[in-house]
C-alpha cells in the first residue's frame, strides 16, 4: 500500500513538473508571437491613430447580441473583436474610454457592467430597445445606468409601455450633460406620464426631445433650451388626460424660444380655439427651420394662429377634416394666410 501511494505521489510531482513546463513554453510562445506581431507594418500605428481606427468600426460593426449561423461565432461582439486580435490592439482599446461610451446592452448584462467600467467618465450613450418583453431586463438596465446619469449624453429607450412604466419613474437625478433624449413607447393603450422631477429638473444641455406615446411636462425648465421638440400620440391613445391645457402649450411654446424643429402630432389641448379667443398674444420662433402639425383640423389652424415663424419655415400638414363644415371649402386660403 506505502508503495503504491509513493507512485502515485511520485507520478503527481512529475505531472506537476511537465504542466509547469508547458506553461513556460506557452509563455515564451506568447512572448515570442508578440515580439512578431510589432514587425508587423499595422502595429507601426500609433495607439491614437489606431483608436480613431477602431472609432469608426465602433459606429459601423455595433454589437448585435445575436449569432445568425453556426459559422458567425463571435460576429454579435462586433467591433469589441478588435481587443481579441492582438495584445497591442487590447492595450489600446482598453485605454480608450470614449470606445465604450456606447453601452452593448444587447450583449446582456455582464457586459454592460464591463463596458460602464471601460467607460470611464466618457460621455455614455444609453440605447435600451426592448425586444424581448421583459420587465425586469428593462428595469435592471436602467437601474444598472442610474448611478451614470451624471455622465450620460444621450438617452433612447423604446418598447412596450408596461415594460419601461416604473423603470422611467426613476430617472429622478440630475443628467448635467445630456443633449437628446428620444422616448419611443408603444403597445398598448397607456401613454407614459414622465415623473414631474425628471433629472431633477437640472438638464442645461439638453437639445433634442422625441416623445411617442409619452406625456411630457409642457412646462418642465429642461425643455426650455430644445432646438429640436416632437410630441406624438397615437390617435386612440388620445384623451383630455393626455393632453395639454391651452394655458399650457402657449406658456411651453413662449418658453421655447431656440426651436429650429418642431413636430406634434395628436397632442395639441382642445379645445385650441380657446386659447385663440382667451389671448391676444402669440409666439414668435424666430428660429424655426420645419414645422409639422397633425392633428383636427381646428385644433390645427387655431396653432397656426399662435405660432408665428419665418417665411422660409419648412410647414408640414396632416389634418384630420370633419365632414359637413364650412370650414373644409377653405382650406388652402387659410394655411397660406
Amino acid at each position: 500500500m506505502a508503495l503504491i501511494k509513493a507512485s502515485a505521489s511520485t507520478d503527481q510531482g512529475v505531472l506537476q513538473t511537465i504542466d509547469d513546463e508547458v506553461a513556460a513554453l506557452r509563455t515564451l510562445i506568447t512572448s515570442m508571437n508578440r515580439q512578431r506581431n510589432s514587425f508587423a507594418r499595422i502595429s507601426c500605428l500609433p495607439p491614437e491613430i489606431l483608436s480613431r481606427i477602431f472609432s469608426f468600426l465602433a459606429v459601423i460593426n455595433v454589437p448585435t447580441g445575436y449569432n445568425f449561423s453556426p459559422k458567425s461565432v463571435g460576429q454579435k461582439l462586433g467591433w469589441i473583436r478588435v481587443s481579441h486580435v492582438c495584445s497591442y490592439w487590447r492595450e489600446v482599446a482598453l485605454k480608450d474610454p470614449t470606445l465604450w461610451r456606447c453601452i452593448p446592452f444587447l450583449l446582456g448584462s455582464q457586459w454592460v457592467a464591463e463596458a460602464l467600467v471601460r467607460a470611464k467618465g466618457a460621455p455614455l450613450i444609453i440605447d435600451i430597445k426592448d425586444q424581448f418583453h421583459d420587465k425586469e431586463r428593462a428595469r435592471s438596465f436602467i437601474s444598472s445606468t442610474l448611478p451614470h446619469l451624471s455622465h450620460v449624453q444621450c438617452l433612447k429607450l423604446s418598447g412596450s409601455t408596461t415594460q419601461f412604466l416604473s423603470a422611467i419613474q426613476s430617472l429622478t437625478l440630475p443628467a448635467p450633460i445630456i443633449d437628446s433624449i428620444d422616448l419611443q413607447f408603444s403597445g398598448e393603450d397607456i401613454v407614459l406620464h414622465l415623473p414631474p422631477g425628471l433629472f431633477a429638473q437640472h438638464a442645461p444641455r439638453l437639445r433634442t426631445a422625441l416623445f411617442d406615446d409619452v406625456k411630457a411636462t409642457w412646462s418642465s425648465p429642461i425643455l426650455r433650451n430644445l432646438t429640436t421638440l416632437s410630441i406624438s400620440l397615437s390617435q386612440r391613445k388620445v384623451s383630455p388626460s393626455n393632453l395639454p391645457s391651452p394655458s399650457e402649450f402657449f406658456e411651453a411654446m413662449s418658453n421655447m424660444p431656440h426651436l429650429e424643429h418642431l413636430t406634434i402630432r395628436h397632442s395639441l389641448p382642445r379645445p385650441l380655439t380657446a386659447i385663440s379667443h382667451g389671448y391676444s398674444l402669440t409666439v414668435t420662433l424666430h428660429r424655426l427651420m420645419s414645422l409639422t402639425l397633425e392633428d383636427t383640423w381646428f385644433s390645427s389652424m387655431a396653432a397656426l394662429q399662435i405660432i408665428r415663424f419665418p417665411s422660409t419655415t419648412d410647414l408640414d400638414l396632416g389634418l384630420t377634416l370633419a365632414q359637413n363644415t364650412r370650414e373644409t371649402n377653405n382650406i388652402l386660403p387659410r394655411i397660406l394666410q
